[in-house]
Order: structure tokens, then sequence, then C-alpha cells
């Protein structure tokens, strides 16, 4: 794990020494501040704005560790596949966490699907609404429930998406075929 790089910003920019000031905050996120850190430096570190106290506990305005390259890899489903239905519907938007645990296990399940095909699967279900109000979660809507009860929509329009991409594509050979 790395530390995220606007943390280390933070203290720079009050010049916070970096040792203390994460061997703090390490203690903080993992609830274990040692005893022998001093006051300065937690009033140091809490003047940066990485994080608030709450009621209910440490608010992290800045995620402490940086994005690991495989939360990296799926961050296309936060960025592209949420936002898709936040645009429609912000309260379909989804946990961020049940939609990338649930596009991971539709991908293990469907090796072959590829994430050009369910982006236009998403897109092709967003457009063939006819209501906002009635668009499914984002989570949900990559699947929901289990063992016989469980739907996937997004298995279905994939599989819309691809047949409508294979008939696509054979009428522009066909029309490429007569043009010659």
């Amino acid at each position: 794990m790395e530390i995220n790089e606007q943390v280390l910003e933070k203290l720079d920019k009050l010049s916070v020494p970096k040792k203390d000031a994460l061997s703090y905050l390490v203690g903080l996120y993992f609830n274990c501040v040692a005893s022998t850190t001093s006051d300065r430096v937690k009033v140091q570190v809490s003047m940066t704005d990485i994080f608030e106290l709450t009621k209910k506990g440490i608010k992290w305005n800045y995620s402490l560790f940086g994005i690991t390259q495989e939360e990296n890899k799926w961050q296309w489903v936060i960025n592209e596949y949420r936002e898709m239905f936040k645009t429609i519907n912000a309260k379909r938007t989804g946990p961020k966490n049940s939609s990338i645990s649930r596009m991971k296990k539709f991908f293990s399940e469907n090796p072959d699907v590829r994430k050009d095909e369910v982006l236009g699967a998403t897109r092709m279900y967003i457009r063939n609404l006819t209501s906002a109000e009635y668009i499914t979660s984002a989570h949900y809507f990559i699947f929901k429930g289990s063992g016989a009860n469980r739907v996937s929509g997004l298995e279905d329009w994939v599989d819309k998406y691809k047949t409508y991409m294979a008939v696509s594509n054979s009428n522009s050979d066909d029309i490429t075929n007569s043009m010659q």
C-alpha cells in the first residue's frame, strides 16, 4: 500500500514532519495511535483537513492510502458505468463497493464479455427506458438475488447488444460488398 499523494501534498503544504505525521495518521486509521505521539504533531496534522473528528468517529476527507492497481483496474465501474445511471436518476447510482464486487463476479462468470460490451449494453438499456423513474439501480442491473431467483439485466442487455452489433456489422459488410 502506498500513501495517497494528496495526503503527502497536504503535509508538505503545512510543513508537517512526514514521518511523525504518517505514524499518527496510520495509527488513527487502524485505531492504535502510539502514546508517544506529541500533541504538536496531532495539532499540525489536524490542521491539514485530511480527516475530521465527528460524533460517529473519524471522517476521512482524503483516502489515506492510494489506489492500488487492482482498484484502479475497476475504477471505470465508478467513473463510467455508475455515472450513466447517475445522469438519468441520481437515486439509482447504487453503492460503489457493491457495484464493483458484482461487476467482478459478472466478469468471472462471463469471461467472453468485454468492458466495451458492458458499457454499450448499458447505454442501450438507458436509451430504451420509458421513464427515468423506473431505471434499475446500477448494482442491481448487474444482478440481483441468488440461486434460482437471480436475475441479471446486464446479461440480457449484453446479449441484445451483441446481437445488434452482429446485425449492424453484417449489414455494413453487405453495403460494402454491394458497392464493389
